[in-house]
């Protein structure tokens, strides 16, 4: 069993560590167990383990075994596998939901977040439609990828409401696919130019935060295309983090 529902490692005060609490039966004697947590790449993230009795309660502060932060607004899938002395197992798997989180960056507060999907070189979340034979016949994302757009923005619009003082600047990044900057700016030889499609991207976020009950005149945009990534962007195993939104509170 994990607690709390939503984790939120974000030096608040509220719910910045996660309580884990294993167990398990044998009559044949336990040989080992471990407990993996996995990025969404199914990679490992953080991991303990051991041998003849198992830890019954852990505490973990959200930080991956290289010192990384866990993701805002990510799901981590977490695996608890147990060995007896006669090699059979067991494993006990589940999900740990973070929650968004706000953090402190010199005299402003940031909310960023990789989660949120849009259509592939569009800004919107069109979902896409299929035919009987699971052909597509409109691309776009997933239903699933949709309604979690819906409920991280709806999370994102209940931290700023408690936030009232604080004008909110929505950022769009992306993730170059070249070494080429005009990536940036031209339209045609990559797709869509980069810097104005994350700015469309912000502006389609504040609509729905407006949805929301934002009020507009809080609201403002801005696109940074991929000119500040935050990962290797040839490492498809870690670029996904450029594709982000970001949320800028000043007072």
């Amino acid at each position: 069993r994990t607690a709390p529902k939503y984790f939120s490692p974000d030096n608040d005060g509220n719910d910045d560590d996660l309580f884990i609490e294993l167990g398990c039966q044998t009559l044949a004697g336990l040989k080992n167990w471990s407990f993996t947590i996995k990025d969404r790449n199914g990679k490992s993230f953080w991991k303990t383990s051991g041998k003849s009795s198992i830890t019954k309660r852990i505490i973990w502060d959200g930080r991956g075994n290289n010192g990384e932060i866990v993701q805002s607004a990510e799901d981590y899938p977490f695996e608890f596998t147990a060995y007896d002395e006669l090699g059979m197992s067991s494993t006990a798997q589940g999900v740990i939901n973070v929650d968004v989180l706000v953090v402190r960056d010199g005299d402003k507060l940031k909310m960023q977040i990789p989660s949120i999907i849009f259509r592939s070189n569009e800004a919107d979340f069109g979902v896409r439609t299929v035919d009987a034979n699971g052909k597509i016949i409109k691309a776009g994302i997933t239903q699933a990828q949709a309604d979690n757009n819906a409920r991280v923005l709806k999370r994102v619009s209940e931290i700023l409401k408690k936030f009232k003082d604080y004008k909110v600047t929505i950022v769009g990044h992306a993730n170059r696919i070249s070494d080429n900057s005009a990536e940036e700016t031209e339209e045609g030889v990559w797709g869509k130019a980069l810097i104005s499609l994350s700015e469309q991207r912000a502006e389609y976020v504040k609509s729905k935060l407006v949805k929301f009950g934002i009020n507009s005149s809080r609201l403002s945009v801005e696109g940074k295309g991929g000119t500040e990534p935050v990962a290797d962007r040839k490492d498809t195993s870690v670029n996904w983090k450029n594709r982000r939104v970001e949320f800028i509170l000043e007072k």
